[in-house]
């Protein structure tokens, strides 16, 4: 594998099947494990629409190619190593959410053999400038503890006011 800074760039739909692949992976990195795979294909519809109509943007890393003759990575492009989404939602403003609009940051995922190298805080940082971008103020994100780390060096503390909880109806 090439050596140096991880290059993150923006998701394009091409990118869709491994941006559900990583959000797979995601999940199973956090214990949860569907027997139904049917949300593959409604993440993949979502995907394609948000990135469509711009109210998803997503940063991904390609996978790094090792040049089989020497070992080292070649440079050429391939399946992807790392990736993550904003949403960006609009929320009723609140004490501790002053704007309407927010960027939802969800689906952080990199394979474990490339975890540690920089892909997440490229992909990440890739994700915040694209907020910035679009003049808002606010991101948000559920972080598990392998990634609180990364988050906090980028300013995410947590949120006032309890637990993320959730209801299935």
């Amino acid at each position: 594998m090439t050596s140096g800074v991880p290059i993150a760039r923006l998701a394009e739909l091409a990118d869709i099947p491994e941006l559900v692949r990583l959000r797979g992976l995601m999940f199973s990195a956090m214990g949860i494990e569907p027997e139904n795979q049917s949300w593959r294909l409604d993440a993949a519809e979502h995907y394609e629409r948000g990135l469509s109509n711009g109210r998803i943007v997503g940063a991904v890393v390609d996978r790094p190619r090792v040049d089989s003759s020497t070992g080292d990575g070649a440079g050429d492009t391939g399946d992807l190593a790392s990736g993550g989404v904003v949403s960006f939602l609009d929320q009723i403003p609140g004490p501790t959410q002053p704007a309407s609009f927010v960027g939802h940051i969800s689906s952080m995922c990199t394979e474990v053999e490339h975890r540690g190298t920089g892909m997440a805080a490229a992909v990440l940082d890739l994700l915040l400038a694209e907020i910035r971008r679009r003049g808002l103020t606010v991101a948000e994100l559920h972080a598990t503890p392998e990634g609180e780390a990364l988050y906090r060096s980028r300013g995410f503390l947590p949120r006032p006011g309890g637990l993320e909880m959730q209801a299935r109806l």
